[in-house]
């Protein structure tokens, strides 16, 4: 929502001062489940019009983390040339219930135009905030507002406390930005950092070169981070236009531009200190190995002010927008939304490209995370020629998550023998081939690139599609040698991944007839120590253990007596101290005997007395020499007689 849109834009769109009639979707955060993180829930909720509650070409958003309350910018009133007099701040709860507003003057004392930028809710402080700014002159040094020409400079941040007064947001203290050196152009996004409570503010200095700010929430200026190598700003275009702050204060920005296949979707990172910008290699990574299709785009920009980048409450997953069509003065575009786990370094969720629902229409649309892991898009449809036309589309707030529907996803499926994935396939035989076809997977609008068969026996088959016009083969036949269970996997390749190639899908078969198991259980009996193992593996215990084995397998059983000890037999389904054979045909048992070997001991006496040993054994009045158990403590006592010592 910032005069520069109207400048910039062409007239076809320069009624974007403040966007379009609004529509806010809630995504649940990505988990890997059906439907790529789930699905529209409900019919939604959004009514145009200029009243409270409703929304009046909307651009702005701001999302509290930790409550679900959803903050709107748009228009209101107008002056008596016509023009919109007024922006408005309005607040709702999650589920789309008005609770307050603030309204800010568009042409305040100076009788200039001013812009709003951006809305920062930190929950922890009760604050909402926002940038206000004007056009000024080019050279810099001033903050005093132009009629025209020169270029935005943010002049304060507006704040305003998140509990209502009535229907009002109440007014605080605003936060005075400086001039000169330190002044912030062409402000691009704000955010709050919720580990220091620092305002974060993406824009340009006046060198033009991107810059990041860290401001107090007591209007401090904080450390800076100058980009005069000019990475955010990339000659391909898409340069970095939003931020997002972990919960440790780690800065997230995003750049885009290129054309497929080279990669156009590049994200960097800032320590809390705003020290160094760093590249991630994730995202390269995944984007090769996923084969993103679209990608983050220069066509995808905070036009009005809504963020383009969020993150998640616990910091690991980032999310954007990437563009398979894009909107028209007229015509809803089609957008999806990618979430990128940091922690695993790929995609864990990717919503749109439904029809009735599930469907992100405009290019600019915000989105910001919001309580529980969702994540809030702001997605209004662009008015047809000037500010106050009614959009082509849009008006509505839609709830997503795990449990609803409506969102595209490409699903690998296939039938074995003839039987579908909901059927089990019987006699099936080695030898003979078995037919498997992938003809009934949905590929959400794609045609298969590649087809990857892995058989489950050690063996993989390949099919790629012949020509450019045509696609991999569905169907494929493969033999198995030996009767078995067997796990075949599927994995399809698409020419046109829109929505992300298929999971890989998993189906067990059985061929032939599979040998029965029976158990074959060891135990170790006497005072010994000693390990037990077998051939095939299996067996490897010092005390008792079991394993299976097919029938009429022959388990050869190996004692190993520990030192000290030695083997003194078999017991059960072996016996004497050979060596111990067992095939399988029902449940065996075995126990092996592990005793202490014995050590002698000798006890020499001179002069007159007796000598006892404990435990009994040395009596040496008797007997000067025992045998006992390896390792055994043997106390010895001496009496002498009358006369001796």
């Amino acid at each position: 929502m910032s005069v520069r849109d109207k400048v910039a834009r062409p007239a076809a769109v320069a009624w974007a001062v403040a966007a379009a009639l609004a529509v806010v979707a809630f995504l649940v955060a990505a988990q890997p489940a059906a439907a790529k993180g789930g699905g529209q829930i409900g019919s939604g909720w959004g009514t145009p019009g200029s009243a409270n509650g409703q929304f009046f070409n909307p651009a702005m958003l701001g999302v509290d983390p930790v409550d679900g309350s959803v903050y709107t910018g748009d228009l209101a009133g107008t002056t008596s040339e016509g023009e919109t007099a007024k922006y408005r701040i309005q607040k709702f709860t999650a589920a789309g219930s008005f609770q307050a507003a603030a309204e800010i003057p568009r042409f305040p004392a100076t009788g200039k135009l001013a812009s709003l930028q951006g809305i920062a809710v930190d929950h922890g402080l009760g604050r909402i905030y926002a940038i206000e700014g004007c056009r000024v002159a080019a050279a810099g040094g001033s903050l005093s507002c132009l009629g025209f020409g020169g270029k935005v400079g943010a002049r304060k941040i507006l704040v305003y406390s998140t509990t209502p007064e009535g229907s009002a947001l109440k007014a605080l203290s605003p936060i005075e930005l400086p001039a000169g050196a330190e002044e912030i152009y062409e402000p691009q996004a704000i955010a709050v950092d919720p580990a220091s409570h620092d305002i974060v503010v993406l824009g340009n200095e006046n060198a033009k070169h991107r810059i990041v700010q860290r401001i107090s929430s007591a209007g401090v200026l904080g450390a800076r981070y100058t980009d005069t190598a000019d990475v955010l700003k990339p000659a391909s275009g898409g340069a970095a236009n939003s931020l997002a702050v972990s919960p440790t204060g780690v800065v997230y920005t995003m750049t885009g531009g290129g054309t497929p296949p080279s990669l156009f979707t590049k994200l960097y990172k800032l320590p809390a200190g705003l020290g160094s910008l760093e590249a991630l290699a994730s995202v390269p990574a995944a984007a090769g190995s996923e084969e993103w299709l679209n990608g983050w785009e220069s066509s995808v920009e905070a036009f009005y002010g809504g963020p383009q980048l969020a993150i998640s409450e616990d910091g690991d997953t980032l999310y954007w927008k990437e563009q398979i069509k894009r909107s028209e003065e007229a015509e809803a575009g089609e957008l999806t939304v990618r979430a990128f786990s940091l922690g695993k370094g790929q995609t864990v969720g990717l919503w749109g490209g439904g029809s009735s629902s599930c469907k992100i229409t405009t290019n600019s649309a915000g989105l910001a995370a919001t309580t529980g892991g969702n994540l809030v898009v702001f997605d209004f449809g662009q008015a047809t020629k000037k500010s106050t036309d009614t959009p082509a589309y849009g008006r509505k707030v839609y709830t997503f998550g795990p449990s609803g529907s409506g969102c595209k996803e490409a699903v690998a499926k296939f039938s074995v023998a003839g039987k579908s994935e909901a059927e089990t396939p019987t006699g099936l035989k080695p030898g003979e081939a078995i037919a498997f076809n992938a003809s009934a997977s949905e590929l959400a609008g794609g045609a298969r690139k590649e087809m990857v068969w892995k058989w489950g026996d050690g063996t993989e088959t390949v099919l790629a599609a012949p020509s450019e016009s045509e696609e991999a083969p569905a169907t494929a036949n493969h033999t198995y040698t030996a009767a078995g269970t067997y796990t075949v996997k599927l994995q399809i390749k698409l020419k046109v991944p829109l929505f992300d190639n298929p999971d890989v899908r998993e189906r067990t078969i059985t061929v032939g007839t599979a040998a029965p198991q029976f158990t074959l259980k060891v135990k170790k009996s006497g005072n010994g120590q000693g390990t037990l193992t077998s051939n095939p593996a299996g067996i490897n215990c010092g005390s008792a253990c079991e394993a299976e084995y097919s029938e009429g397998t022959e388990v050869t059983l190996t004692p190993s007596p520990a030192m000290g000890s030695e083997f003194t037999g078999w017991s059960g389904a072996c016996t004497g101290t050979g060596t111990c054979k067992v095939t399988m045909s029902q449940l065996r048992e075995v126990s092996a005997g592990f005793a202490l070997e014995k050590r002698l001991l000798k006890v020499t006496k001179t002069g007159s007395g007796q000598v006892t040993s404990s435990p009994s054994g040395i009596n040496c009045a008797v007997t000067c020499e025992a045998l006992f158990d390896y390792g055994a403590e043997v106390t010895l006592s001496a009496s002498a007689e009358e006369g001796s010592t």
